[in-house]
């Protein structure tokens, strides 16, 4: 059910740009690019971290993305939206749809981070040290 609606949250800004009479500028275009990469780093950081737990369970990744931020996935993910607001204010402007990935950035920063970090670091030995010498995102 979740990623279903957040699917469909991402679709409306495209849905807005759609329904706009002005045609698509460099703004929008970066922020496409913006999205595309996110998902980029996202494909590549799950791919990572499900090739290390095959072989090596039980252990925290600190390969490829891995190590140079303790959570590459979140980093595409909030990446992405901030990607999507790009799109929509190249045609609409700087308005209170700010809020949006600022609130899921917040998210994220507050909430998915800590909890993952507090689970990794009672059930992963050595993710204190990890923690000490990787960035959170990259």
């Amino acid at each position: 059910m979740m990623p279903t609606l957040v699917v469909f949250a991402a679709m409306l800004p495209g849905l807005m740009i759609y329904e706009t009479v002005e045609t698509a500028n460099v703004l929008t275009w970066f922020g496409f690019v913006v999205c595309l990469s996110s998902a980029t780093i996202q494909l590549i950081a799950d791919k990572q971290i499900h090739d290390f737990r095959a072989t090596h369970p039980g252990q925290y990744c600190n390969v490829g993305l891995w190590k140079h931020g303790r959570h590459p996935n979140y980093f595409g993910e909030v990446q992405f939206w901030w990607g999507i607001w790009i799109m929509y204010a190249s045609l609409n402007g700087f308005n209170w749809f700010i809020c949006c990935p600022i609130a899921m950035t917040a998210l994220f920063l507050g909430i998915s981070i800590p909890l993952m970090e507090k689970r990794q670091l009672k059930n992963k030995p050595g993710y204190a040290e990890y923690r000490k010498k990787t960035r959170i995102l990259i």
